[in-house]
């Protein structure tokens, strides 16, 4: 697709989340995709995933929706779609692109019902979302 779309878009990133499993994988990870795609990003998941999954939020509650849900689809190796970058594990899984298409995906009515509650700041019925520091 980048390479038929050109400065269209889409823009391809990579992202490497830096943890304590795979911090030995990191220049393999840079070698493997620096002349495939766009722009590639090393970084370590935010405070929120570590409380997230220890089911200690602490963190203040969101009071802007997420941009990510309309500017960004994270693909994780076997062709699942999770909600966003910050779902590492995939617990909320909106699509597989095995079995869908990206225009599938995006227009899902999950995707879709996730994106109106958003825009309507009822973050409290996104589990994911409510306390995310990610923007």
């Amino acid at each position: 697709m980048k390479n038929r779309y050109k400065p269209k878009g889409p823009c391809v990133s990579t992202f490497f989340y830096v943890m304590e499993e795979n911090k030995n994988e990191k220049s393999a990870f840079i070698n493997f995709w620096c002349n495939k795609v766009n722009q590639i990003n090393v970084r370590f998941p935010s405070k929120f995933f570590w409380e997230y999954k220890r089911h200690e939020v602490k963190t203040l509650r969101r009071e802007k929706y997420c941009h990510n849900l309309w500017n960004r689809m994270t693909v994780f190796w076997d062709g699942r779609v999770p909600l966003c970058c910050m779902d590492v594990d995939g617990d909320y899984i909106i699509g597989n692109l095995r079995n869908q298409s990206l225009e599938e995906i995006w227009n899902s009515p999950m995707l879709l019902a996730i994106k109106k509650r958003q825009k309507e700041k009822q973050f409290h019925m996104l589990p994911l979302c409510k306390h995310c520091d990610f923007s």
